[in-house]
């Protein structure tokens, strides 16, 4: 009884844990998105004024936020998935 209670408990702490996991990730794409489009990085480096890198930029941080931003429908797929 104790090691079925465990393993369901272990089960379900691996299935809340592993989005996090992904987090880190998405955290560092987004960070070269942010770098991409911050104007003092542009002042240094006048090619990224280019409109297509600026549009790949915002791009790259809009589609990490929206992953950041439904994390809780992400945890739900996951849980339904995995449990």
């Amino acid at each position: 009884m104790k090691a079925k209670i465990y393993g369901s408990l272990e089960k379900v702490s691996k299935t809340m844990v592993q989005p996090l996991m992904y987090l880190s990730v998405i955290g560092i794409i987004m960070v070269f998105g942010v770098l991409i489009t911050n104007d003092a990085v542009k002042g240094v480096l006048p090619f990224l004024n280019w409109g297509p890198i600026q549009l790949f930029g915002n791009l790259i941080y809009a589609g990490m936020m929206s992953i950041i931003n439904n994390l809780s429908a992400l945890y739900h797929w996951y849980c339904r998935s995995a449990c």
